[in-house]
Parts: structure tokens; C-alpha cells; sequence
């Protein structure tokens, strides 16, 4: 005989069942609920309670082979999502895939409490969950987390981060990446983050801006931090040479128009001018030799009309 699918109501409850019938020895209308009452232990036991009358039967469809009729049961089980509608299905596998209990969940989490995971079984766990987004951590979970670590519950109370101990930590996390403890950054990884920091650049808002600026109130530079902030500044500068719009340098010589110098920066001025002599770093002591018409001048004549700039170079 054919194999076939069917479809199960209990009344009293409006649940349905669906299943698939392929061992029949007769036909599909001789069978059902004459001979067979479905392999499910849940329908069983509703039979039980309210007798085989307290339920609607119904052949759904006919196959040629066992297997069409088992892959066709999955399909209509999978895309009805019999699992996650218990209030309307009686089902509770699909082919072989069980829903678990919260009673089973709670027999499956004690029986595995305090054991070990295998090195295979961190590989698994690690590969089912590449790249997927953690859901984000409510306010409740947060606060929760937060009273189980504070105080004496938290491992590292009452410890003291020595000097020395924060060093060796500093040492041993240099150039790792943080996602990947022990791995070091490979130069192709330094340049991917590099490139991802200039598209999208932290900007800070407000409110952190000021405690930024609050946190610093009152604290002096070394002369290292200072020259440390030069060089990385001319280092920049030099790969990317700044140049106001007409419109900027409008509005700085609006802004700057009819203010005197205070006597402080006059005498600032001429301070470092007369430094710049002494040492003969002033632009109009030093002197340049044209690569192509070979004059000498200043500084300042030589980057406007020689140099790149001069006629004979242009003229060849």
C-alpha cells in the first residue's frame, strides 16, 4: 500500500496533529484511525483522557515511495513552525528534532554542570557562533552582573596593581589583538584598522569632551610629551599639507582686523626673533643656491621664484 500524510484535530482542545504513515498494509481510509492512531505518546495519552470520538481524521495526501512521503511531513512541519507554536501543534519533533521541555533543559544543564569542555568541543562552540551579533545586554542583566562582581565578590578585591605587575601586563599585551589574546597583529591586520579608523574617526561627544577636558584641568606636559606632539603633528602635516579656502583666510583677517597686539605679545615677538638671530634660524639669514640658474638668496626668495618655481626650469 501507498504511504500518506494526515492530519489529526482534538476537539476539546482545537490542537491539530500532522504525520506520515509509510508501514500501512492497507489503505490509507482502512488504516487510519481503524487500525492506526498515530506513534506520537502526546495524542496517545489524549486518547486516553477523552477517547478516539473526541478527535477529527483526515487523509492530507498520497506517495509512491516512503521516502517522498517523510521529506514531504518535514516540509510541512518545518514551514507551519509546529516547534515554536505549542498552543496550536501536538507535535513535538521534527524528524527526530525534539523540542526540549523546560524540565528536560533543566536535566540537560545539571548533568553537565561543572564538567570540562573539550578542546573539539571549544572549536565547535567557537565556529557556531562566528560571526554572529550578541544580542545587546539589558539594563536588568547589566545591574545584575554588576551587584554579582562588586565588593568582595569580585576576584580582584583587594588587590593592589603594582607598578611592576601593570608593566608586565602593558609588555605582554603590546601589538595583540585584543579579540585574539596571544595572537599577534600581522601588518595586514595593522593597515585593515588603520584604513577602518580614517573612513570612520571617533568623535567624542560633548559631554565627553568636558569630563576629557575637567580630567586634564591643571596638569603640565613634560617637555618628551610636548616634543612627542610636535613631531607626530609635522609628521602629519607633511603627509597632509593643510591650505585655507579663500573664504577661511576672508574670515581670520576679519576676525584679527583693528585688535592690537598686547604689549606681552610684542615683547614675545621680539624675544624670539632675537633668539632666531643668535642662532641663525632666521629665514632671512639663511641662504639657498638655485639648482637651475644657481642663485643665491633667502629662504623666503628662493621658495617664491626659485627652486620648482624658477623660469629657467620652466624655460627647459
Amino acid at each position: 500500500m501507498k504511504p500518506y500524510t494526515y492530519l489529526i484535530k482534538h476537539r476539546p482542545t482545537g490542537k491539530v496533529y500532522y504525520g506520515v504513515r509509510s508501514a500501512n498494509k492497507k489503505s490509507p481510509e482502512e488504516d487510519l484511525w481503524k487500525e492506526y492512531f498515530t506513534s506520537s505518546p502526546t495524542v496517545k495519552q489524549l486518547i486516553t483522557e477523552s477517547g478516539i470520538e473526541s478527535f477529527e481524521v483526515q487523509v492530507r495526501k498520497v506517495f509512491e515511495t516512503k521516502e517522498q512521503a517523510i521529506q514531504w511531513e518535514k516540509t510541512v512541519l518545518t514551514r507551519c513552525q509546529v516547534l515554536q507554536k505549542p498552543e496550536v501543534w501536538l507535535n513535538r519533533n521534527i524528524a527526530g528534532y525534539i523540542l526540549p521541555t523546560e524540565e528536560s533543559c533543566k536535566k540537560i544543564s545539571e548533568f553537565h554542570k561543572g564538567k570540562p569542555k573539550t578542546a573539539e568541543h571549544k572549536e565547535k562552540l567557537k565556529l557556531s557562533n562566528l560571526g554572529k551579533k550578541k544580542p545587546p545586554r539589558t539594563q536588568e542583566y547589566r545591574d545584575n552582573m554588576s551587584k554579582l562582581k562588586s565588593g568582595t565578590n569580585n576576584p580582584m578585591y583587594g588587590t593592589i596593581c603594582t607598578e611592576e605587575r601593570a608593566k608586565k601586563i602593558g609588555e605582554a599585551n603590546r601589538g595583540k589583538i585584543p579579540a585574539n589574546k596571544g595572537v599577534p597583529m600581522s601588518e595586514e591586520q595593522k593597515i585593515k584598522i588603520k584604513e577602518a579608523k580614517k573612513a570612520n574617526p571617533y568623535k567624542p561627544s560633548a559631554e565627553q569632551r568636558m569630563k576629557q577636558s575637567l580630567s586634564q584641568t591643571g596638569q603640565k606636559r613634560s617637555d618628551e610629551t610636548k616634543e612627542k606632539m610636535r613631531l607626530a603633528r609635522l609628521a602629519y602635516l607633511a603627509e597632509n599639507p593643510m591650505s585655507h579656502s579663500a573664504e577661511t583666510k576672508d574670515k581670520i583677517s576679519k576676525a584679527v582686523k583693528g585688535k592690537s597686539k598686547s604689549a606681552e605679545s610684542v615683547a614675545k615677538r621680539a624675544e624670539t626673533l632675537k633668539k632666531m638671530a643668535a642662532e641663525g634660524t632666521h629665514h632671512s639669514m639663511i641662504k639657498m643656491t638655485c639648482q637651475y640658474c644657481g642663485t643665491t638668496t633667502t629662504k623666503l626668495v628662493h621658495a617664491r621664484w626659485h627652486g620648482d618655481n624658477c623660469k629657467s626650469r620652466r624655460n627647459t
